[in-house]
């Protein structure tokens, strides 16, 4: 079990927020219409942009417990045991709902999983059935968000509707995401700092993401809490100068998350209208 953050320390991603706001009610008030509890959201996008902060925040916001699941140990080496171990799993989760599910980076933990039994006679595959039958039939309130760098490498039938609810693209922050972030890490930090000296700074977090931001402001702040005749903004403009941040360094794999994101019409997590404006191109491109 983990503890939850507060939603405010998720700056930005407005869509994403808005959607979990709507659907908190169907966890706890019954429905009119006989609709099945929410199952949960596949959240893709580059690393370090939110994922599993937003898991955090996304159960605080339902006010639930948060667990998080390493489905790799469900494995054993013994005969039976890890389709046993799949059924304590589901079992357990069921028996704390309504409950919030955590599943980091999703593409590797489930990476044994699915293999047409080539290696351990099909114990890998029925324990994948297993996961993706209770995904699809289960009836308690059991939200699953699972987050993927890579979601190439996932199994199609994880992502079919159904199983999960949505899948959002969470994509490097922009402008005024950027901007937010910025002033919660440094105000969570140094509540009397006068963040008006650092109008302008964001002109160069330009891709910037969000775990780079705040480590930006982490290492500023120990250098100015060793000296603090140091002029903080001239110590924020230097480090910056030595990170070259993730958007430069693995281009070529956020470009494969995004045009993804484009063709496959995943919904976004912010307003985008450049993503925005190729998902209907594509969509455009291929309709009959």
């Amino acid at each position: 079990l983990e503890t939850p953050q507060s939603m405010e320390s998720f700056q930005g991603y407005n869509e994403l927020k808005k959607y979990i706001f709507d659907i908190k009610e169907a966890f706890f008030k019954p429905s009119r219409f006989n609709l099945p509890f929410p199952k949960g959201l596949l959240l893709i996008g580059p690393p370090g942009t939110g994922k599993t902060l937003a898991s955090k925040c996304i159960a605080s916001a339902f006010n639930l417990m948060l667990l998080k699941v390493d489905l790799s140990k469900l494995f054993s080496e013994y005969v039976g045991s890890t389709e046993r171990n799949t059924r304590t799993f589901i079992a357990s989760a069921e028996a704390m709902a309504p409950i919030v599910i955590r599943i980091d980076e999703i593409e590797k933990q489930m990476s044994g999983f699915g293999n047409k039994g080539q290696l351990d006679s099909g114990v890998s595959n029925r324990s994948f059935g297993q996961i993706l039958q209770w995904m699809s039939e289960k009836s308690t309130p059991v939200f699953m968000i699972a987050t993927s760098n890579n979601v190439q490498n996932l199994p199609p039938e994880l992502m079919r509707k159904g199983r999960l609810d949505e899948i959002f693209f969470i994509d490097l922050p922009n402008k005024e995401e950027i901007c937010a972030i910025l002033k919660y890490h440094i105000l969570s930090r140094f509540k009397e700092c006068n963040i008006k000296l650092f109008d302008g700074i964001d002109n160069y977090l330009s891709g910037w993401t969000g775990a780079e931001i705040e480590q930006l402001v982490i290492q500023s702040l120990r250098i100015y809490e060793k000296d603090e005749n140091y002029n903080l903004v001239s110590i924020f403009e230097a480090e910056i100068q030595k990170t070259t941040p993730l958007s430069i360094l693995r281009k070529k794999d956020i470009d494969e998350i995004r045009e993804w994101a484009v063709q496959n019409n995943v919904r976004l997590a912010s307003e985008n209208p450049k993503v925005e404006k190729e998902q209907k191109e594509y969509r455009r491109k291929f309709s009959i």
